[in-house]
């Protein structure tokens, strides 16, 4: 099982590997605040189903690229300053 200490080793190896190979090391590439609380509800989620947590998270993540990737090709960032005015102000 993977539980919050060990989403932040991993995510803090999987960081310095990335500063010494890709050269940009103020990346931050893994576990945030809304990151983690998200993991931790995702894995009490799982167990509560009965639903292997690693399987799960992996496909909750190719679904989210999809539709990522479905957003953007449909430029849909542009609906955003039709629920906010924030987009305005920069």
């Amino acid at each position: 099982d993977i539980g919050v200490i060990e989403m932040l080793i991993s995510s803090s190896m999987c960081g310095v590997a990335y500063a010494a190979v890709g050269g940009s090391p103020l990346t931050i590439l893994g576990g945030t605040g809304p990151v983690l609380v998200f993991t931790g509800i995702l894995y009490n989620f799982a167990n509560s189903v009965g639903v292997d947590f690693l399987p799960f998270y992996a496909w909750t993540g190719v679904w989210i690229g999809v539709f990522s990737v479905i957003l953007a090709s449909v430029d849909a960032a542009c609906l955003v300053n039709k629920v906010t005015r924030w987009t305005d102000e920069i």
